[in-house]
């Protein structure tokens, strides 16, 4: 019983102190203010993880949200340095409903090599990413910003990063 209300009570206790209000504005509202809204992606791991360690059981295993690493890290990767400014291509640019199609290209084939590889997860993301950007769902225009967001770039490059070290430990 008491592991049941602690699995319950504390992401209630934390989304508690999200809208706390710190002069004026939720603590939630200065992260938004930094980085944006999160993204599709973003939302969706949080609430498995916040169903697994309410439930018990793991809705995801490691290869799933690896495959997920991958893809918003290889995002990330392409999309960041370009539209900071690096070249002259501007990749965020795609991401708008005009040029949306060429975006979709480039989902097509991540899509379903996530659906035969049995990688339920990242197809979810994608497919609830493209269902909330059709349906405005989001203060924004662009795509981009439903698959992926700074926070979560962040969460899986130190992920992606302790999994590293943590292997070549093992292996020593």
């Amino acid at each position: 019983m008491a592991t049941w209300s602690m699995r319950v009570l504390l992401p209630a206790a934390v989304l508690a102190l999200l809208f706390l209000p710190v002069e004026g504005v939720p603590v939630a509202g200065y992260a938004r203010g930094l980085a944006g809204d999160l993204s599709v992606t973003s939302l969706l791991l949080l609430g498995s993880f916040v169903l697994s360690f309410a439930s018990g059981p793991k809705l995801h295993d490691r290869r799933e949200l690896g495959a997920v690493a991958a893809f918003v890290l290889a995002g990330a990767a392409f999309l960041y340095p370009m539209a900071l400014g690096l070249t002259s291509f501007d990749p965020y640019a795609l991401g708008y409903s005009v040029r949306v199609r060429v975006l979709l290209l480039g989902l097509a084939p991540v899509a379903l090599c996530a659906w035969f590889r049995g990688r339920l997860l990242l197809l979810l993301s994608i497919l609830l990413a493209l269902a909330a950007f059709r349906f405005d769902l989001l203060e924004s225009r662009n795509l981009w910003d439903y698959l992926l967001d700074p926070w979560l770039t962040v969460v899986l490059l130190a992920w992606t990063g302790f999994t590293i070290f943590g292997r070549l430990s093992k292996s020593r």
